[in-house]
């Protein structure tokens, strides 16, 4: 469905097939921690710091760019997400951005965009 794990463990991802990439191709992983390049930055506020500390997260936000992901593919430490509840990352439902990533596969799957 277009996205990639936001946890840290549980072994390499199949972006290990990509060595060298210089951006993911999921919607919710990237290696930009700049907030006019993030994938998912209609769901940042202006205030919210890129990077984004850990302790800024209140449960179910704001979203930003938290360092972590990718599992435990290299480039380590360089990935960030969108937030710290997603069932991505272990939580029990999807994020918004996660959601509208899936959306968007399905509508262009289903020949709806382009």
């Amino acid at each position: 469905m277009g996205l990639n794990e936001e946890y840290e463990g549980g072994g390499k991802t199949e972006l290990a097939f990509a060595p060298g990439i210089e951006e993911p191709w999921s919607q919710n992983i990237t290696f930009l921690p700049a907030n006019h390049k993030l994938k998912w930055s209609a769901h940042v506020s202006s205030s919210t710091p890129i990077p984004t500390p850990d302790n800024v997260w209140r449960g179910s936000g704001p979203f930003g760019a938290y360092q972590g992901g990718y599992a435990q593919t290299q480039p380590y430490g360089t990935s960030h997400k969108p937030g710290q509840a997603c069932t991505m990352e272990s939580a029990g439902s999807f994020c918004p951005i996660c959601m509208s990533a899936m959306l968007d596969v399905m509508a262009f799957d289903l020949g709806e965009k382009k």
